[in-house]
């Protein structure tokens, strides 16, 4: 007895934890990774589809425009501070007053060195640090693509974003790679980092910071793993990122924990991966001259720093910040992007860190101790994993979970989702008939949900039990002993399913059943009935949510009946593995305190700001696959010894890699097809939304909706001056201008645009949105709608049934005088404002200008209208050239619209009412619109006389669109055609039952109806 123990003793002492070297560990998983041969090549198409399916959202550009407009000014006129197109910017300095108002030491410099040396290294006024961004931008573009000033044909800068982004996702699996990661969980998790940003990665200069922010981890890790000389290429890569983009400053921000943290791991080398202090000199030196160069080789020299942090940390930044997009990741009332999937990814995170920290934990130690301490060790490993596997179930159940919108993000809804996990490892591990305790569970989550919030969704838990309990009971089997399997458990789990559906309808009824519940049909048609307050903005459905789970079900059913032979034919390719397997003894891999670091702030950055979200995927993702990579390797290792005494990680079977594989294929096969297929519908397929603006580019940036044909009349007729401007839009206006060749000056200048704090100071911006909300403090506009939104809060109702004609006409003449006080003749406004009652104040503030007899529309049509003072003499030229024909418009259908408008609203007299009816018509025969259909029966419903000719002109088109509706549509710009005749169909409607005709206002209703489920059907295909 006692020879053995010694035996086993010196056995035991044999055991040792060798801690591996940076390049060990990563070198080793890049050869000997499972996946790591051909298969890749599934993972790097399924990282190119989803990486185009990311760059395929739908986001309006607003900064792109302005991009288009910098960008041909810094090319024809240099990058300089003078800011060329609005009338409220920042004016370019520094000058002497300006000087007088800097702080002594300031001051003195400035005296020192002179002015010229100070405009030179910090000059002030327009400051666009994304300058070269914008002169990639427009030099991309073919001046043909957009010479007619009616169009934007160039699909170039769609090309820029897939590019941009095909280079992130590289540098985001490589990443993962140098980390030590599986290839086939660095192309997963590049895949979902692609994925995690889709809702922000629009044709913008922020595109940029997203690549580079992948480009500089990657560097980071090459420093770390495989030559501190990589560091050098933070110099290169911070000068290119410090004129195309401000987002330059994420590399001074990151160098701080990343020489830190190395030097505070350099002490322990034995448990923390650290460059060493030869590293770290490297480092800051690297870090210093890169910082030098951002301010040498930038046009801002100075500025271009000091400029962030005015930006960031002023009084005024919080300002700023209030705009959607900077608003937190979790404020799911934001119209801007989603942050549901960061949801995902943040849970995932947090939960990994947690179970990696704890895999350690279950490593066996170096003992020389006697065989009953090391008996004891295995008890506690035992009992340690039987945690870890608790914890990591209710992770997976818990991110699967909330992934497709079934639980609440609240404590109680975690505490129910534990201890369904509880119960189905307790029926696992212990008796089948534990099972039952899911039916309790289930009437409990229920009881404990609101009524009122469709019981806060706990209702699914009966339609999971199978699919969850086979999920489990398949790993436990593959990896836990305890877990025996027999074919007859499955029976008592479908019948606790099907108890507790039974029970939870006839308690609660939550799904509405008004027949009794032997009618099984009903069960088919369900609909879920509450909806996550972190799905907004993503339009989700999930119509056919309770039939996947029923083929589920169906699905566990077979698999388990299949199990046991899949077991069998896994079991022996795993012993067959490990026979031919040369594995080297495990190497508890050392811990990256520095990446784990930056990828949590990075995550913390997206919390606090939205418009971070990308980058966090893009730093957090490669840092979950090593977790995922390092959890597998050590568990595998750990289990390999206390059963068979070795510590090495057991192979990933042939047979398993093939299912791995042949998964992989299907899912790329999948997608591929799927987004491949919506690809083509919604963006080469004919365009329903615009008959012209329907390229790519048009179609993903949502440019359609931009003023083009505003533009062509406001360059044809030469329009100089002040305007006041939507400020999204501004950019755009911008663009549309023929600027002065000499100076860049723009003749219409802006009141406000999108470049915010780099062209404007607070005050302005302040003062534009006291204008759309009414008027400045102290004016009547203001009093009345902070009055009028005082009662709208306390009585419930909206603004629009409080505000009074009168009102209206306040709010209209309030607006007038701020414009007449900034000589501001020209007032351009998106049909988003004016026919948006959401838009609150700016709604009905623009509903009250409409009514200010000094400023009519000149210009109009479905996306805008241009108002001008007739007070001036150039708008007075402009509001009679509409008559006289000395008024310029883009082309005929545009003239005849507002000949159509203006002679309906502004000449007297029955026979001028009909010559505006027969502009009408012309304008709708050229363009079949929405806008002049509602000009027409405007005209029908005021004046009697026209009615005979608007009734024909609804049932010739009716007629019209019922033969041609097959061609049409296939054509671009068809949506416009179905809503005008809907309006028709309305307009006969009501005809028919001022005649009393029963059939045909049937016959008109279901039309209509039909027209209604139409718009709906193209919406909603057309949107992705």
């Amino acid at each position: 007895m006692a020879k053995s123990v010694k035996r086993k003793k010196r056995s035991v002492s044999t055991l040792r934890v060798v801690e591996s070297t940076v390049s060990e560990q990563a070198v080793q998983a890049v050869r000997h990774g499972a996946l790591s041969g051909w298969p890749i090549i599934i993972g790097w198409l399924a990282m190119l589809i989803f990486t185009v399916h990311a760059c395929s959202h739908m986001v309006a550009a607003g900064d792109t425009w302005v991009a288009m407009a910098c960008g041909r000014h810094f090319v024809n006129h240099g990058v300089d501070t003078i800011e060329p197109f609005s009338a409220n910017s920042h004016k370019a300095g520094p000058t002497e007053e300006e000087i007088r108002t800097w702080p002594d030491w300031a001051q003195w410099i400035a005296g020192k060195v002179g002015i010229k040396t100070v405009k030179y290294w910090h000059p002030t006024g327009w400051i666009n640090q994304n300058w070269l961004t914008h002169v990639i931008f427009y030099s991309l573009v073919p001046e043909s693509s957009y010479a007619d000033g009616m169009s934007f044909s160039s699909n170039a800068l769609v090309y820029w974003n897939f590019a941009i982004y095909i280079l992130t996702v590289i540098c985001v699996y490589y990443t993962g790679r140098l980390l030590g990661a599986n290839p086939a969980l660095c192309a997963v998790f590049s895949c979902f980092a692609m994925f995690i940003g889709r809702s922000f990665l629009d044709v913008r200069p922020a595109g940029f910071s997203n690549m580079l922010v992948a480009v500089f981890l990657l560097i980071l890790v090459l420093t770390t793993y495989r030559n501190i000389l990589y560091i050098w290429l933070i110099v290169p890569l911070s000068v290119f990122w410090c004129n195309v983009h401000g987002g330059y400053i994420y590399v001074f921000i990151m160098l701080v924990p990343f020489v830190g943290l190395n030097l505070l791991t350099s002490i322990s080398k034995k448990r923390f991966i650290s460059i060493g202090r030869k590293g770290i000199y490297h480092t800051m030196a690297a870090g210093f001259v890169a910082f030098l160069a951002t301010i040498v080789f930038n046009p801002f020299h100075l500025t271009n720093l000091t400029h962030t942090f005015v930006i960031s940390f002023s009084k005024h930044a919080e300002r700023w910040r209030d705009i959607h997009e900077w608003r937190s990741a979790f404020d799911w009332t934001n119209r801007v992007g989603t942050g549901f999937p960061f949801l995902v990814l943040y849970i995932l995170s947090i939960g990994l860190l947690i179970l990696w920290l704890f895999s350690r934990f279950l490593r066996p130690r170096f003992l020389k101790a006697p065989r009953n301490e090391l008996e004891a060790q295995k008890k506690l490993y035992i009992k340690l994993s039987t945690v870890f596997g608790y914890t990591a179930s209710v992770l997976v159940c818990w991110v699967t979970f909330v992934s497709f919108s079934l639980l609440g993000l609240d404590a109680v809804s975690f505490f129910w989702c534990a201890a369904f996990v509880a119960i189905i490892l307790l029926s696992i591990y212990k008796n089948v008939h534990f099972i039952y305790l899911a039916v309790l569970l289930t009437l409990l989550a229920v009881w404990s949900g609101d009524v009122a919030a469709g019981y806060n969704g706990r209702y699914f838990y009966p339609f999971v039990i199978l699919p969850v309990y086979v999920v489990l009971h398949t790993l436990a089997s593959l990896f836990s002993k305890p877990a025996k399997y027999k074919p007859e458990n499955i029976a008592f789990v479908i019948l606790a399913a099907l108890v507790s559906i039974v029970l939870m309808a006839a308690i609660f009824n939550p799904f509405k059943f008004e027949l009794p519940l032997w009618n099984v049909g009903q069960f088919f048609g369900l609909q879920r009935i509450w909806r996550p307050v972190y799905e907004r903005n993503l339009g989700l459905s999930y119509r056919n949510l309770f039939d996947v789970l029923y083929m589920l079900n169906m699905v566990s059913i077979i698999f388990w009946i299949g199990f046991p032979y899949l077991k069998e034919i896994l079991g022996r390719a795993r012993d067959e593995a490990n026979q031919n397997h040369q594995a080297e003894t495990y190497q508890l891999p050392r811990i990256d305190l520095v990446v784990i670091t930056i990828a949590a702030l990075t995550i913390y950055m997206a919390i606090r700001s939205r418009r971070f979200i990308p980058i966090a995927g893009i730093a957090a993702c490669p840092v979950a696959a090593m977790f995922i990579d390092q959890i597998i390797r050590g568990i595998s290792a750990s289990r390999n010894f206390y059963a068979d005494n070795r510590l090495k990680v057991s192979p990933m079977p042939r047979s398993l890699q093939l299912s791995f594989t042949v998964a992989g294929t299907l899912a790329v096969l999948f997608f591929g097809i799927w987004w491949g297929l919506r690809f083509k519908r919604v963006y080469l397929d004919p365009w329903p939304s615009d008959p012209k603006l329907s390229s790519v580019f048009m179609r993903m940036t949502a440019s359609d909706a931009k003023p083009f044909y505003a533009l062509k009349f406001i360059k044809d007729n030469k329009l100089e001056g002040k305007m006041f401007n939507y400020w999204t839009e501004g950019g755009f206006i911008a663009w549309g201008q023929e600027p002065d060749p000499n100076t860049g000056r723009t003749p219409l200048q802006l009141f406000m645009d999108g470049r915010a704090q780099a062209a404007y100071n607070r005050r302005a911006f302040d003062i534009w949105t006291h204008i759309m909300s009414g008027g400045l403090p102290g004016s009547t506009g203001y009093e009345i709608m902070q009055a009028a939104q005082i009662r709208a809060r306390t009585t419930g109702k909206k603004l629009g049934q409080i505000l009074t004609p009168d009102d209206y006409v306040k709010l209209g003449q309030s607006m007038s005088d701020e414009f007449e006080k900034r000589n501001v003749w020209v007032v351009l406004m998106p049909s988003a404002v004016y026919n948006d009652p959401d838009q609150a104040s700016s709604y009905h503030t623009i509903r009250g200008f409409e009514r200010n007899p000094n400023w009519p529309v000149v210009f109009f049509n479905n996306r805008q209208k241009l108002f001008v003072d007739i007070r001036t003499p150039r708008g007075k030229e402009l509001f009679d050239g509409i008559f006289n024909g000395k008024t310029i418009y883009p082309d005929d259908y545009h003239k005849n619209l507002i000949s159509a408008h203006s002679w309906l609203r502004y000449r007297p007299g029955i026979e001028e009412k009909k010559k505006a009816l027969d502009f009408a018509i012309k304008a709708f025969n050229l363009n079949p619109m929405p806008t002049t259909i509602l000009e027409i029966l405007l005209m029908a419903t005021n004046f009697v006389e026209l009615s005979p000719g608007v009734n024909k002109f609804c049932l010739d088109y009716f007629g019209e669109f019922t033969e041609k509706e097959n061609i049409w549509a296939k054509q671009d710009g068809y949506r416009h055609k179905v809503e005008a005749v809907r309006l028709a169909c309305y307009h006969l409607k009501k005809l028919a039952q001022s005649r009393g005709d029963t059939t045909l206002v049937n016959f008109y209703a279901g039309k209509e109806n039909e027209y209604l489920l139409e718009m709906a059907s193209i919406h909603k295909g057309k949107r992705w």
